[in-house]
């Protein structure tokens, strides 16, 4: 799983005038449980089990959305229903297991050592491609 402030680094170490200001995924994975949090447990990798620790995310609620206002650059304010994604997410999931798709933006706060995903939109039980 790609680090944002890794990546974010990378790209300014190449010197090109550019920083990557965020990072946004859409994830297909199965809602479950991590401790007392909810998680997305991601599906269709190649990961072997003993890995299987790495393949969560925590969800966390959306704070900030990466995508801006051009020519501006000001920050594009979240909808009113992406605002309430993560609430509403939550009060459709009973607790049982059930697969998902996430999109919002991948964020490792300072200080911890597991990345989060901000709901920005979800579809429970999605149809696979």
């Amino acid at each position: 799983m790609l680090d944002p402030h890794t990546l974010s680094n990378h790209v300014y170490e190449l010197r090109l005038g550019a920083r990557l200001r965020g990072l946004e995924a859409t994830i297909d994975g199965v809602l479950v449980k991590d401790g007392t949090h909810p998680a997305i447990r991601l599906v269709g990798t190649n990961a072997t089990p003993s890995t299987s620790t790495n393949l969560l995310l925590r969800l966390a609620p959306l704070r900030t959305k990466v995508q801006q206002a051009f020519p501006k650059k000001h920050p594009v304010p979240a909808t009113t229903d992406e605002k309430r994604a993560y609430k509403t997410l939550l009060s459709q999931w009973r607790g049982e297991t059930r697969p998902v798709r996430i999109t919002g933006p991948l964020v490792r706060k300072r200080g911890q050592t597991h990345l989060e995903l901000e709901v920005r939109e979800f579809e429970l039980s999605p149809a696979r491609p």
